[in-house]
């Protein structure tokens, strides 16, 4: 930051003479018949020049500029580059998706998806008389009803509407806190693990629905187990590879410019911070100055 005093000369040829003399021992230049003074700072803190009071002297404070241009530039690149991760990323699905297609139509594979795919079906049409039989039942009933009040009492909680029916968790003036959300969370949670846990057990219990998920257990773990051998597979595909390093490049570029952009927003930040400083200063020195020269008036 430039901080200037403006001094008019006075007393002639002599006056200038020696108000040049006095200009070199103090380091300062003479021109015009004015005492211009330079303070650079460097340390970033604003501080009145040496011998300069802006009570006696108008003080000029030179206001740094705000270059934006490299935030913009790098908004711009990070913007190019993520469309370019975009475009690599769909080449990855198209590649994986037609090696997919082809693994699919093995044989084996399409044997193993329609087994898993009829024990499914198999297991829901077994399990369906069973649930439908929970409706009934005393216990099922109450855990369904405390599961539904729980979840009125979250709502409750987060919005604070002590109005609610059994909204309990909401502290007493109706506002909603953090303790309050939590506490009604995790009842809503408990309530939920143990209808669930009903049902579970109903299932268990019935011969033809434990039967069909032991069918159903064992053709999606046969199906998982392959899905994993050809996820392992296709990384050895030349084609898969490419798209893949394609990606993992384009992502770097991302990770990149990211880190540019918010390098550059930082020093731009700076350069605002200190733009508002020394605006602050000038109008410091200016309050000073008028104050001063104000009461001189009287």
């Amino acid at each position: 930051m430039l901080v200037t005093r403006l001094a008019p000369g006075r007393g002639g040829r002599r006056g200038s003479l020696a108000q040049l003399a006095l200009a070199v021992a103090l380091g300062l230049s003479a021109v015009g018949g004015y005492c211009t003074l330079a303070h650079a700072e460097t340390t970033g803190t604003n501080t009145t020049p040496p011998n300069a009071d802006p009570r006696k002297t108008k003080v000029k404070v030179t206001v740094p500029t705000v270059d934006a241009k490299p935030v913009a530039d790098a908004q711009k690149a990070l913007a190019a580059d993520k469309a370019e991760l975009a475009k690599a990323t769909d080449k990855l699905g198209l590649v994986a998706g037609k090696l997919k297609a082809v693994w699919e139509a093995k044989p084996e594979v399409a044997a193993a998806i329609h087994a898993a795919d009829a024990a499914r079906i198999a297991y829901d049409a077994a399990s369906a008389p069973v649930l439908a039989s929970l409706e009934t039942r005393s216990d099922y009933k109450a855990a369904q009803a405390a599961k539904d009040a729980a979840e009125k009492r979250v709502e409750a909680a987060r919005t604070g509407d002590s109005t609610s029916s059994d909204s309990s968790s909401a502290d007493s003036s109706g506002s909603t806190t953090p303790d309050s959300v939590a506490t009604a969370a995790t009842d809503a949670l408990v309530a939920r693990n143990a209808l669930t846990q009903i049902r579970v057990d109903a299932l268990a219990g019935d011969p033809k629905a434990a039967a069909a998920k032991q069918t159903l257990t064992a053709a999606a773990d046969k199906l998982n187990a392959m899905r994993a051998e050809f996820d392992e597979s296709i990384k050895k595909d030349p084609a898969w590879a490419s798209a893949r390093k394609e990606v993992d490049d384009a992502q770097a570029k991302v990770n990149t410019e990211t880190a540019a952009l918010a390098a550059a927003s930082k020093k731009v930040a700076a350069e605002q911070a200190a733009v508002s400083a020394a605006n602050a200063l000038q109008k410091k020195y200016d309050q000073e100055y008028a104050v001063a020269h104000e009461k001189k008036k009287y």
